[in-house]
């Protein structure tokens, strides 16, 4: 994922600039400290309680010390995180394998709308109106690779909504899509195996953490030098 790399990178900037790594070293020792008197004192009830509890306060401090970077990363993060599970939250449909359309409807819309599908996608089913819902619902199968659009027809009026079937990767497989005329339209892709998150901040977990060895290195080279 090279957005994950790119995070990565980012993140790196970003706690060097404002966390606090000062006060996270006392922090560090403190929690080492309390370790090692557990370890120590480890027949001695009181003793053990009061190094637990050591232990706890100087991991809420250091969290409260990260507070203000991991703010500043969620914030730019809230926005990037439905375009990333667009592309990276979903597959293409399954060939042979049926999946379902839906349109959802405002409130009183009309609901005569007619689904002409691309090549290689077959219409199995009449359209299913659920009138509590203000919903209709096609079922749908690939038999060939597609990259197109579906047309929704309505008196000449018509919404198109792009559809990927096939083997392989295809960006911004998004489950829902708002449109001008309709709350939204859900195709049913299936769910890419594993969830995209985890392996997002291992990544950028990594390369934050072989950006920091990379440049610490070089400045102890650098220095040496001198």
């Amino acid at each position: 994922m090279i957005a994950a790399v790119i995070w990565g990178l980012i993140s790196y900037f970003v706690f060097r600039r404002f966390a606090p790594h000062a006060q996270l070293r006392v922090v560090r020792r403190r929690i080492h400290a309390g370790l090692l008197g557990i370890r120590l004192y480890s027949e001695d009830p009181a003793a053990v309680w009061r190094a637990q509890k050591s232990v706890i306060a100087a991991n809420l401090r250091g969290l409260a010390l990260l507070a203000k970077p991991v703010l500043i990363l969620a914030i730019p993060f809230a926005f990037l995180y439905s375009p990333l599970d667009s592309l990276y939250g979903w597959l293409p449909l399954e060939l042979n394998h049926s999946a379902t359309v839906t349109l959802q409807l405002p409130d009183n819309a009309d609901t005569e709308y007619t689904l002409f599908p691309p090549p290689g996608i077959v219409v199995e089913t009449p359209p299913v109106h659920i009138a509590a819902l203000h919903q209709i619902v096609w079922r749908i199968r690939p038999i060939a690779p597609v990259r197109g659009l579906l047309r929704f027809d309505r008196a000449g009026r018509e919404i198109v909504r792009p559809i990927n079937a096939g083997p392989g990767r295809i960006a911004r497989n998004r489950r829902r899509v708002m449109t001008p005329e309709t709350p939204w339209i859900e195709i049913d892709y299936p769910p890419a195996p594993g969830h995209w998150l985890l392996r997002f901040f291992l990544i950028a977990a990594a390369v934050a953490a072989a950006t920091h060895l990379i440049l610490h290195r070089s400045h102890r080279t650098f220095v040496n030098a001198k």
